[in-house]
């Protein structure tokens, strides 16, 4: 029998990292409740996830019970773990430093309407009412929305039975104040969300998204000057920022990323750390496009403190910061991004898209480091990775995959400068047209210029045999419009420009200029 179902070890995974290790929380995990004594094998197997040694269901298995056969009795073992897991939730200990105020307070105000509640509903009314009069006020501080909406309907109706007028009128004013709000924050949210779906989607151009962006926003920017509420101002500056960057309007995308943190840290009880990593991930994206170094290595320090190192969110702002290091020549700072990012342990576990990514970043590196040092053979920068191997590059063949388009064509672009180096003219040849197909299948004028424009000039190359003064008295005019033609935002991130077209074209005529001087 196959054990499936490994979507319910990431569940078990995702569970066991929020859960901390306090006595009473490991007591509510491992304790067999009927046998009244520790439960041996719940505990191997909370371990085992919790601490990654557990990545499939077959190695907990034969790990625990030393054999494959047992799949019943696993079935089992997790379903009990993964109830104690959700119970202990109910005892979390949600304290900094691992949470930040506003989480507590999430928790705290959640925990505080579940037994508002449920007392309620068991008639338990007096103590009922003081807990949800005492969380009101909390949640109206950090401005949870919904959960003031609920607890406002307990009070309302408190005050009904009562038969106290006064406070009745006073609740329901309140009461529909609120549920204004809440329909204004709910608003924001559905136009970040279709924003967010358009990108989930292949049919919508990248004009259409930036003036859906900014149409929400415009929309959004009254509301929250009325409820001056946070996850409205959040949803605007988001929508906000990203119709600008989508127009390729990147300086003044800038300025609303730094409008937005002002205000985030204007409201440190209510902002989170993730909420100013992600307007520092999207300054970093903008100095990338304009290549300005100096202030994206100021912004990368800034991303660095606020996601914690392996996660997710650090290896995106690792590909940034190393993507711009390269684009402005600080190839000792690329290296170095290089060995932090592909030496640490999580990342082996990123997915193989994100993976091959930081292969083609490789490729690009040890390819620059060669073109400024041709007389080595391995990495002069820092620490060496691997031996400079060409061979090895032109073995690595694409995969013709849609979903990879952006390495196949770097990768065949890097094929085509290494057959330069070895006067290869006829491989040259036969990648370009493996190039053409993957240009007119994939790559489009309106958002991919600065990739057309380079590919046009490989093609003049070509077209005119190699020869380096009509390469480059024909391809001057297409690199001159390079120079002043500013990136799309699926260049960066489809890995289709690893190192500046304008830059390598450079090297590439000064490689046509050495094949043939006269």
């Amino acid at each position: 029998m196959q054990i499936s179902a490994n979507l319910d070890m990431q569940y078990l995974r995702e569970i066991s990292q929020i859960i901390t290790n306090t006595p009473r929380q490991r007591e509510d995990i491992f304790v067999d409740r009927a046998a009244g004594r520790p439960s041996d094998h719940v505990a191997r197997l909370y371990e085992g996830i919790r601490s990654g040694k557990y990545l499939s269901d077959q190695s907990a298995v034969q790990d625990i019970y030393g054999t494959a056969q047992k799949h019943g009795t696993y079935a089992v073992l997790k379903s009990r773990l993964r109830t104690r897991l959700l119970n202990s939730l109910f005892v979390l200990d949600p304290k900094p430093p691992r949470y930040s105020e506003g989480t507590r307070a999430f928790y705290q105000c959640h925990k505080g309407l579940f037994w508002a509640s449920v007392l309620l509903r068991f008639g338990a009314r007096n103590i009922a009412i003081q807990i949800a009069e005492r969380t009101l006020e909390e949640a109206t501080t950090y401005q949870f929305t919904s959960i003031v909406l609920e607890l406002l309907f307990f009070l309302r109706g408190h005050y009904s039975l009562l038969g106290n007028y006064a406070e009745f009128e006073a609740i329901n004013t309140r009461l529909n104040q609120t549920l204004q709000m809440l329909e204004a924050e709910f608003l924001s949210r559905e136009y970040l969300e279709r924003v967010t779906i358009k990108f989930a989607t292949t049919e919508a151009e990248q004009p259409e998204i930036a003036s859906l962006a900014r149409t929400y926003s415009d929309a959004l920017d009254p509301l929250r000057k009325i409820f001056d509420n946070f996850s409205i101002n959040l949803n605007y500056y988001r929508l906000r920022a990203l119709s600008l960057q989508i127009a390729q309007e990147y300086a003044p995308a800038i300025e609303v990323c730094e409008e937005a943190a002002q205000y985030l840290r204007g409201n440190p009880r209510l902002v989170l750390g993730v909420n100013l990593g992600e307007f520092a991930l999207q300054k970093l994206s903008c100095l990338l496009h304009l290549r300005d170094y100096e202030r994206g290595k100021v912004t990368a320090q800034e991303c660095a403190t606020h996601f914690p190192t392996g996660s997710n969110n650090w290896f995106t702002y690792m590909e940034y910061f190393f993507l711009l290091s390269m684009h402005t020549e600080h190839f000792e700072e690329a290296h170095r991004i290089y060995i932090a990012a592909t030496t640490h342990a999580r990342f082996a576990g990123l997915t193989e898209t994100r993976k091959e990514k930081w292969k083609i970043f490789e490729l690009y590196l040890q390819y620059v480091v060669q073109s400024l040092n041709p007389d080595t053979s391995t990495k002069p920068i820092g620490r060496a990775t691997r031996t400079f191997d060409r061979k090895r590059i032109l073995r690595m063949v694409p995969t013709y995959s849609r979903d990879k388009y952006g390495y196949n064509i770097a990768l065949l672009v890097m094929h085509i400068l290494y057959l330069l180096d070895q006067h290869d003219l006829e491989g040259i040849i036969n990648r370009m047209e493996a190039l053409k197909a993957y240009r007119s299948r994939y790559l489009t004028m309106r958002s991919n210029r600065l990739s057309a424009l380079f590919f046009k000039l490989l093609l003049v190359m070509e077209a005119n045999s190699f020869d380096y003064k009509r390469t480059k008295q024909k391809g001057e005019k297409y690199y001159q419009q390079l120079l002043i033609t500013t990136p799309g935002s699926e260049e960066f991130n489809e890995t289709l420009q690893v190192l500046p077209f304008d830059w390598l074209w450079l090297h590439v005529l000064e490689k046509l200029k050495r094949l043939n001087p006269n």
